[in-house]
C-alpha cells in the first residue's frame, strides 16, 4: 500500500515540478521578449538618427564647401574694395583732426592759392547767367575770382561743430587735388572752369553753401548705394578739348571714382567757308561746301566718387535686401545670426 502510494506520488511530484520550471521560463522569455521587443525598438531609433546624421553631414559638407567658397569670394571682394580705398593716399584716412578756426585760415588760404594757380596757367571762369535751360546751351559770363566749391567760407566761417568743420577740410583737400588734376591736363593751354560743386556735409553746412551745392537727387549709380561704402560726391564742369578730359580723367586713380560724364558742344562752335552754302551750285567741290570747325572745345560734366570708407558688415545690406521678404519673423531671425 505505502510502495503503491509513493509510486503515485513520484510523478506527481516531477509533473509538478516541470510545471513550475515551466511557468519561471515563461515568465524569463516574457521578460526576454519585452527585453527583445525594447532593442528592436532603440535599434529602429538609432538607425533612423543615423540616416538623419547621413543626410545633415552631407548638408553640412555642402555648407561648408559653400563658405569656402563665398569666403574666398568675399576675401578677394574686400581686397579689391580695400585697394580701390587706396589708404596710403586716401585723404580721409590719413587725416587729423583739427579746431574749427584752423580749418578756417586753411580754407581762406586754399581758395587764394587755387586761384593764383589758375590766373598762372590762363584759367578763366565762367559763371552761369540763365537757369531756364540745360548747363550746355546756357550763357556763361567771366568771373575774375572762383570759390572752388568753398565760396561760401571765403572770408565767412559759422559755428560748425568739431566733426563738421574737418569734414569740410577734407573736402577742401580733395578739392584742391581734383584742381591741381585739371590744370595738369591742359599742361599751360588756356581753358576755363565753368563750376566745381560738391555735397554738404551737415545742417549747418547746408544752410551756406547755396550755388556750390552738388544735389545728389538723381539716376546716377552710385558704389555707395547698397550701404557698405561710403563717399563724398563732387561735380566739376570744364570747358576744353577731348584730350584735356582724357588726361584728366587718367589722373582719377582710386580712391576717385569716376561716375557720370557729360560732354556737349559750343552753340558758335561751326561756321561755313561760304554764306551760300544752302544753294551752293554744283560746279563747287565738296571741300568748298563743308563746315569749317573754329572752335573744337567742348563742356565736360564729370561726377566724381571719392571713396573713404568700406564696411565688411552684410547685415544693413541684407536687411535692405531682405526688406520686401513677407516673412517678417523668419527675416529677423535670419538678421540676429549676424550679431
Amino acid at each position: 500500500m505505502k510502495s503503491s502510494f509513493y509510486l503515485f506520488l513520484f510523478p506527481v511530484i516531477i509533473l509538478s515540478f516541470f510545471l513550475i520550471s515551466g511557468l519561471i521560463k515563461s515568465n524569463d522569455t516574457d521578460e526576454l521578449s519585452k527585453k527583445l521587443l525594447k532593442y528592436e525598438g532603440m535599434l529602429a531609433k538609432t538607425r533612423s538618427n543615423q540616416q538623419l546624421e547621413n543626410f545633415f553631414s552631407s548638408d553640412l559638407n555642402t555648407g561648408l564647401e559653400e563658405w569656402q567658397s563665398w569666403s574666398k569670394l568675399a576675401k578677394k571682394s574686400m581686397n579689391f574694395w580695400n585697394d580701390y580705398l587706396n589708404s596710403k593716399e586716401n585723404l580721409h584716412i590719413n587725416h587729423e583732426m583739427k579746431t574749427s578756426s584752423s580749418i578756417s585760415t586753411e580754407i581762406n588760404k586754399l581758395i587764394s592759392y587755387l586761384n593764383r594757380s589758375c590766373k598762372n596757367k590762363n584759367v578763366s571762369f565762367s559763371k552761369i547767367q540763365s537757369s531756364d535751360s540745360t548747363l550746355f546751351n546756357q550763357e556763361t559770363s567771366p568771373e575774375k575770382s572762383f570759390g572752388f566749391g568753398l565760396s561760401a567760407y571765403d572770408g565767412f566761417w559759422p559755428s560748425f561743430n568739431k566733426l563738421e568743420a574737418n569734414t569740410i577740410c577734407i573736402q577742401s583737400k580733395i578739392i584742391k587735388e581734383l584742381t591741381e588734376y585739371l590744370i595738369d591736363s591742359f599742361s599751360g593751354e588756356p581753358f576755363t572752369i565753368i563750376s566745381l560743386k560738391r555735397e554738404s556735409v551737415g545742417d549747418i553746412d547746408a544752410s551756406h553753401i547755396h550755388d556750390d551745392l552738388f544735389s545728389t537727387e538723381n539716376s546716377t549709380p552710385l558704389l555707395r548705394r547698397k550701404g557698405l561704402i561710403e563717399s563724398y560726391l563732387f561735380e566739376i564742369s570744364f570747358s576744353g578739348k577731348t584730350t584735356h578730359c582724357r588726361s584728366f580723367i587718367n589722373q582719377l586713380r582710386p580712391p576717385y571714382s569716376l561716375r557720370k560724364l557729360e560732354v556737349s558742344r559750343h552753340e558758335k562752335s561751326v561756321s561755313y567757308s561760304d554764306d551760300s552754302f544752302f544753294t551752293s551750285s554744283n560746279s563747287k567741290s565738296v571741300s568748298e561746301i563743308l563746315p569749317i570747325i573754329r572752335d573744337i572745345n567742348s563742356n565736360f560734366t564729370l561726377e566724381i566718387e571719392y571713396i573713404f570708407q568700406v564696411s565688411n558688415n552684410l547685415k544693413q545690406w541684407l536687411a535692405t535686401e531682405l526688406q520686401d521678404v513677407k516673412n517678417l519673423s523668419r527675416t529677423q531671425e535670419f538678421l540676429s545670426q549676424l550679431d
